[in-house]
């Protein structure tokens, strides 16, 4: 008799499941971290500025880091970039990436491609080149850029930007209200788009602007008459009245006075 002995080996196995990213994280809640950028290239002259803005979904932490070329923040040769995200380009051309990385997931980034193109140069004028203004008069200037889209200028009355009661005052726009006082002052623009590009134009304050009579004396019999000229377009007066009258004599808007009937001495102004 054969007895049979049967042994049951029950193996049991254990298997961990393993799950793989798809390249973008996921928060505490389970959604993924995404960053995109409002711009994926972009062309900018040398030393220009381009901005540009990171939209982070998925976490409540929208912050990003930035960085050029893989330089946190960038520097000199591929060009430098704000916490806010505005990039200012070298002044070498050359092609670069801006990345944008999460703060909250920084294995999620995105990034762009700044191409910077070489500058052309820039140049400015300033007219007129020089003039003669009376104290607390005006006068207006215009600068000229050439070189560049952005024909913006900042102006400046001897290195005051906007200048001062002391020397003059000049607005955006390059209106200069002359100072209280005579002097020689120096009027500049500088160019937004590159300033280190300016030019500069001479006022001189003159509180009488150049205004000269002639003849500066003259005798006139009574009832005679006697021409007067300037330099400028004037108005006149005897002894402070406009146009004079009959007792000290009277003076035309072209400046032919004609003396009273009574000897005396008068006064003719010419206003300018």
């Amino acid at each position: 008799m054969f007895k049979v002995y049967v042994s049951i080996l029950a193996i049991v196995t254990a298997m961990a499941m393993v799950g793989c990213g798809s390249g973008s994280s996921s928060n505490n809640n389970g959604s993924k971290v995404q960053v995109t950028l409002n711009q994926t290239s972009v062309s900018v002259g040398a030393n220009g500025t381009t901005q540009f803005t990171a939209t982070v979904t998925g976490t409540g932490n929208t912050a990003v880091t930035w960085s050029v070329d893989g330089v946190v923040g960038g520097n000199a040769t591929a060009g430098t970039i704000s916490g806010t995200g505005l990039y200012t380009a070298p002044t070498q051309a050359g092609t670069h990436t801006v990345t944008a990385t999460s703060v909250a997931s920084p294995s999620q980034t995105a990034s762009a491609q700044v191409t910077v193109t070489a500058s052309t140069s820039v140049s400015i004028s300033v007219s007129p080149s020089t003039v003669t203004v009376s104290t607390s008069a005006t006068t207006q200037f215009t600068a000229t850029v050439t070189g560049s889209s952005n024909t913006a200028v900042t102006w400046s009355v001897d290195n005051v930007a906007g200048g001062s009661s002391s020397v003059g005052m000049i607005n955006a726009s390059g209106l200069y209200t002359a100072p209280s006082l005579a002097g020689t002052h120096t009027v500049t623009a500088t160019s937004v788009a590159d300033t280190t590009k300016s030019a500069s134009a001479s006022v001189t304050v003159d509180a009488n602007n150049g205004l000269a009579v002639s003849p500066a004396t003259t005798t006139v019999a009574p009832s005679g008459t006697q021409q007067f000229t300037t330099t400028v377009a004037v108005t006149w007066s005897v002894d402070g009245i406009a146009g004079g009258n009959s007792s000290v004599g009277t003076i035309t808007s072209g400046g032919m006075y004609t003396a009273p009937f009574a000897i005396g001495a008068h006064t003719i102004t010419a206003t300018s």
